[in-house]
């Protein structure tokens, strides 16, 4: 989901900037950060044009120490000039790689020769991950590159799995649920006080997230939970009552949404009701027999689940797991949106990714390469072109509130 902030009423005083160009060097109130001003390769990967960039930028103190489990505290005041030039570490998470609790970072980027007085349309990209992996590395610096219209790009890392959403007794007691959340809203809060040293418009933000960083999926042990604070009550009582801030949304879903979810091996209806039954507790009888009716299973004649090449209710239950994690509250949060009146627009991804799977279809995320245009230097023609017409279509939602804005 993409929800643009225009307007934002959290402009604060810019502070100081080199007089020169966006390039070498910004000064914040707790240190200068010099970058790049001919940042042509991300994460491996050729950019089309070059851009000014700022990397692992702190944004709040390492919580480490003391301040572990806590909320975000200012980042730490630097005598010196810190190259930002390399991204930060990532948050503690399950795997393998760059891992450290010193995380807290964010990188900028912008077209190469933004000036302070630019005043560019900003895009923050909050990554997905199930609130349990992932970082602010490698999606957003395409994007801009790729972007015929000019816009400015920040990426945020923020504390994942049990380091930012621990739910217990002691954590709960202690008034610290969702610290991954804090980080996010620490994180866009430094975008509107210091964006401006960098020639963006705090006044133009839009966030930015795919699948935990638009909304969440409950096959991970660490999610947010309603902690009467930073979450004060269900989302749906939020859309209910319209309590929720008013701003143009862009949001949607691909076709195969749960193929890399569910699992590889049911193979009879009993298997595929004991599945929903242990993701939902709560679900009755009647309910379970409506999921039945819905998907019906591929042993009844006319079944679009028939015929599955992984397991025989593969198909089923993929289908049914991605309409409930996710093409259902993309549909229920536009209907909610547009009964208050808020511009909203919905997209139907449905574009195969070359060289993936078979078996998994337009999965989650697929649509993200085509997007920033990632996919397109080794996919000349069509898929080229399916992929310049959606970075134009995000990047005008981007700059003006509207997809199809000229």
């Amino acid at each position: 989901m993409v929800a643009a902030l225009h307007r934002t009423s959290l402009l604060i005083s810019a502070l100081l900037v080199s007089v020169r160009s966006l390039a070498p060097a910004v000064t914040l109130d707790y240190g200068t950060f010099t970058g790049t001003d001919n940042y042509t390769i991300d994460s491996g990967a050729e950019l089309p044009n070059a851009l000014t960039a700022y990397l692992g930028i702190p944004y709040a103190a390492p919580p480490t120490g003391q301040l572990r489990y806590q909320y975000p505290r200012p980042p730490l005041k630097r005598s010196t000039a810190t190259a930002a030039t390399a991204y930060g570490h990532m948050c503690m998470q399950a795997g393998t790689g760059d891992m450290n609790e010193d995380c807290l970072t964010l990188n900028v980027f912008a077209p190469k020769g933004t000036i302070r007085t630019s005043k560019l349309p900003v895009v923050i990209w909050i990554h997905g991950g199930s609130f349990n992996t992932g970082s602010g590395r490698g999606f957003i610096a395409p994007l801009i590159s790729n972007s015929p219209t000019k816009i400015m790009g920040v990426s945020i890392n923020y504390r994942v799995g049990a380091f930012g959403f621990l739910p217990s007794n002691i954590t709960h007691e202690a008034g610290l649920l969702n610290i991954g959340l804090y980080d996010q809203a620490y994180a866009i809060q430094w975008v509107h006080k210091y964006i401006s040293l960098f020639g963006g418009d705090p006044n133009q933000v839009t966030l930015f997230g795919e699948s935990a960083g638009a909304t969440a999926k409950i096959t991970w042990p660490f999610q947010p939970v309603v902690d009467q604070k930073f979450i004060a009550r269900a989302a749906h009582i939020s859309w209910e009552t319209g309590q929720f801030n008013k701003v143009p949304i862009l949001t949607g879903f691909n076709s195969d949404e749960g193929t890399g979810f569910v699992p590889q091996n049911l193979n009879t209806t009993t298997q595929f009701n004991a599945f929903f039954k242990n993701l939902a507790p709560l679900i009755s009888a009647s309910q379970l027999a409506t999921v039945d009716k819905l998907y019906p299973d591929p042993n009844i004649a006319g079944s679009p689940y028939a015929n599955s090449i992984i397991s025989p209710q593969f198909s089923r239950v993929a289908a049914a797991y991605g309409d409930f994690a996710y093409i259902a509250q993309v549909q229920a949060n536009a209907i909610y949106a547009t009964t208050k009146h808020v511009p909203v627009w919905k997209y139907h991804f449905a574009h195969l990714t070359p060289g993936a799977d078979a078996y998994l279809g337009v999965y989650h995320s697929s649509e993200l390469s085509f997007v920033n245009g990632a996919i397109v230097p080794k996919n000349p023609g069509e898929v080229a072109d399916q992929s310049r017409i959606m970075t134009a279509y995000w990047s005008s939602f981007i700059a003006s509130g509207n997809p199809t804005h000229p």
